[in-house]
């Protein structure tokens, strides 16, 4: 059975190394790591994870710049019968159609509080539709404001820790991975050069046996040794006849493995140079742990999921508390039936609210 497999995986690759034996790559050890770096899978995951994450921190430094935005109610028709007070005093139901159409540029900052200023400007236009049109305008040149939770939870104080951090963790966990893919190069890499050795030896260790087989034949037929002699020669060579098929096939293997992680096809032909050895020198232990404390993406990692869990308790704790909100805002509004006339002379416009909420009955999750 195993030399039956051997024949068809071997038969399978000779057929298609026939067609691509002029396709030789040459590589050196440095070669390959570049490849690798460029091509593989491995890479390719690691470069799209660290953009993931590098335009996840994008988009959280983007969220605390001012933000413009335009908002519009182009039309908001009501028919309706309501009720209305005459000028003798008395009461009376009337049909109304009106119709609303507005329009706002407002900017927004976040501030580190957790708060926020706005500042808007707007024109909002009433139709009221019956035997006339009659329309008015109410405008609003400027409004400045202002919104603070007071007692609530502040998400930004905490994205300000933790954001970062995880931008750095995800650099860190770039340059682990890219390392990764260098170590897996360099063990493809010498994986193919020790099949290929162990290959070469064994055609050598083929070649001998055979001829002492061949040799064995001869001087059996002559009478010089006996048939167990013959018989343990031929059995040497069987053995280095199977052994050989062995390393061929982990030859073939690993060549692959070896093409494959480059980014090849995998049935090139493949020739590669051994570097020499070099030279490391010795690390002091002080060093080598103050560089794991500085590099090593689990140890930041394990400072990020503290201040989650801070985050998280404090969030707990305020939404079981008593909290408040303050809003404040200052502008400038006039109506008029003209358009024109609506900008014209406008008239202070204030706003002060605080809103406070206090927990009367939280239920604690366990039921009755």
């Amino acid at each position: 059975m195993n030399k039956f497999f051997y024949s068809i995986l071997l038969f399978t690759t000779l057929c298609s190394n026939a067609s691509a034996q002029n396709d030789t790559i040459w590589l050196t050890l440095d070669d390959a790591i570049l490849l690798a770096g460029q091509r593989s899978i491995e890479s390719q995951i690691a470069k799209n994870t660290f953009l993931k994450n590098q335009y996840v921190f994008k988009s959280y430094k983007s969220s605390q710049l001012p933000y413009l935005s335009l908002s519009t109610n182009l039309s908001d028709f009501n028919r309706s019968i309501s009720k209305i007070t005459l000028p003798d005093g008395s009461d009376s139901f009337v049909e109304r159609k009106l119709n609303n159409s507005d329009v706002y540029v407002n900017l927004n900052q976040k501030i580190f509080t957790g708060g926020e200023f706005f500042i808007n400007s707007g024109l909002q236009r009433i139709d009221l539709i019956g035997d006339s049109l009659q329309t008015s305008y109410l405008s609003t040149p400027v409004n400045i404001g202002f919104r603070q939770p007071i007692f609530n939870y502040n998400p930004m104080k905490w994205d300000k820790k933790i954001k970062p951090l995880e931008y750095e963790i995800s650099k860190k966990e770039f340059v682990e991975d890219s390392i990764l893919v260098i170590i897996a190069t360099i063990g493809y890499y010498f994986d193919y050069a020790l099949a290929k050795l162990a290959y070469d030896i064994e055609q050598i260790n083929y070649s001998n046996n055979d001829t002492l087989y061949k040799i064995g034949k001869g001087r059996f037929n002559s009478g010089i040794i006996a048939q167990d002699e013959l018989l343990q020669l031929e059995l040497n060579f069987l053995n280095t006849e199977y052994a050989l098929k062995e390393k061929e096939l982990a030859f073939i293997v690993n060549r692959i493995k070896l093409l494959t992680f480059l980014g090849y096809e995998g049935n090139e032909q493949v020739q590669i140079t051994i570097p020499d050895i070099p030279k490391i020198d010795s690390i002091p232990v002080a060093l080598a742990l103050e560089k794991i404390f500085e590099n090593n993406p689990r140890y930041m990692a394990y400072k990020k999921d503290i201040l989650q869990a801070e985050s998280d308790l404090e969030k707990a704790r305020y939404e079981k508390s008593f909290n408040a909100n303050l809003y404040a805002s200052y502008g400038l509004t006039q109506t008029n039936k003209n358009f024109e006339e609506a900008y014209k002379n406008p008239q202070d416009r204030q706003s002060l609210s605080v809103g406070i909420e206090i927990p009367i009955c939280t239920s604690n999750g366990t039921g009755s």
